[in-house]
């Protein structure tokens, strides 16, 4: 995960963690405001407190369980009906 607390130009930490499949959390200022998009490539939170970052980091803790559940049920219903050996 990237954290990028406060403002930077152009948001070359929030680039590379995304080249690498990181979620990103970032301060809504500076370039990251040109390279995320929200809810997609990452999340903003607009208040410097500790309760906001908490709150965008219980949304990727529970995005990433949902994401799991439903990888693995995708994966448990391929193996139940489709044999996928030649």
């Amino acid at each position: 995960m990237d954290y990028l607390p406060g403002k930077e130009d152009f948001g070359l930490t929030v680039v590379e963690a995304q080249h690498y499949g990181k979620p990103v959390l970032a301060y809504r200022a500076g370039g990251a405001v040109e390279t995320i998009v929200e809810g997609k490539t990452g999340l903003f939170f607009d208040q410097q407190t500790v309760e906001s970052l908490v709150q965008k980091l219980d949304i990727l803790y529970i995005s990433a369980i949902i994401k799991e559940t439903v990888l693995d049920k995708q994966r448990n219903l391929i193996l139940e009906h489709f044999n996928l050996s030649s």
